[in-house]
């Protein structure tokens, strides 16, 4: 449903990150309707003024994490993701 458009046409596969730590940042600027998100992948910013709309209740939320059941051609049995120095901050000026 929803497509983010990287710059240069930014391609992430995951053989270039498999079993890698990878620093991904995300500033994002809710307003009351919609936002604009701006990705980092190891420090390259590769989406840049994407904008987005708002859930009906305008009550901005986050989920990430493993969102697929597996390999189509196979079971995967196995997926992992590790977290670490999760932090979210508050920017008052952008």
């Amino acid at each position: 449903k929803y497509k983010l458009s990287t710059n240069n046409n930014h391609r992430i596969f995951v053989k270039d990150i498999l079993n890698k730590w990878v620093n991904i940042k995300l500033l994002i600027h809710f307003k009351k309707t919609d936002g604009i998100l701006d990705m980092y992948f190891n420090e390259e910013k590769v989406i840049e003024n994407q904008s987005f709309d708002m859930l009906r209740c305008h009550t901005p939320h986050i989920k990430f994490g493993i969102y697929r059941p597996g390999n189509d051609q196979s079971k995967n049995l196995t997926s992992i993701i590790d977290f670490d120095k999760f932090i979210v901050n508050k920017i008052t000026k952008r």
